[in-house]
């Protein structure tokens, strides 16, 4: 448990700075919850299907926003190097949206740590507007050898490429623990600060999220 704590309150204290320093500049704030389940089904040896559904609640958890359905395939290239593609489908309370991803993931440990380096493009299908075309880059860092339940903290920043707010205007921290119940399933909890920079106005969401994976 001393090997825990400390990781933790690490987490706790980057919350309690990023929360104060965004909270300063943001003009428009929303608390929103963010729930996910996620399927891992292996195909071949390096091979695997993804399948993820998301449900999200707004305007401060009182109001159905997102509806997400994601399916995808996974091969893992070199042990530390991981390509995905993935359809995802959107259903708000507006609209319909159709994205296509594909990403190139990178893993490894550095002594007590887990690194991680995402680089996704994400690209707008039959946009009902003009398309907002983006290159995330996502940076974690978890501790590997905390037991079964693992602190991490990740940071992810946009690039749009088009639309009205070209440039990088989307930023994100995490700050979370995920729990290994077995080889086959895991649950995750984390706090996650967006900063999000308009062209009028500059947008703070504060979320809790919660997820399930389940891996055959």
């Amino acid at each position: 448990m001393r090997l825990l704590a400390e990781p933790i309150r690490w987490l706790v204290a980057v919350v309690v700075v990023l929360s104060a320093g965004c909270l300063c500049k943001a003009q428009e704030r929303d608390t929103q919850l963010w729930t996910e389940i996620d399927i891992e089904l292996p195909l071949a040896k390096r091979l695997t299907a993804l399948g993820t559904q998301e449900f999200r609640l707004y305007d401060d958890v009182t109001d159905y926003s997102l509806y997400r359905t994601e399916l995808g395939m996974e091969y893992k290239i070199l042990s530390f190097l991981r390509l995905t593609a993935v359809y995802r489908f959107d259903v708000k309370a507006d609209k319909t949206e159709h994205t296509g991803l594909i990403s190139s993931t990178v893993k490894g440990d550095a002594g007590p740590l887990e690194l991680s380096w995402r680089l996704r493009f994400q690209r707008d299908f039959f946009p009902e507007s003009s398309p907002e075309d983006a290159i995330r880059n996502k940076f974690s860092v978890g501790f590997a050898d905390a037991g079964l339940v693992k602190p991490y903290i990740a940071s992810e920043i946009y690039y749009y490429m088009n639309g009205k707010n070209i440039g990088f205007n989307r930023f994100r921290w995490y700050a979370g623990v995920k729990r290994e119940i077995d080889e086959h399933h895991d649950v995750e909890l984390y706090y996650m600060l967006q900063r999000e920079i308009k062209t009028s106005k500059t947008e703070l969401t504060t979320v809790l999220g919660l997820g399930y994976s389940y891996s055959l």
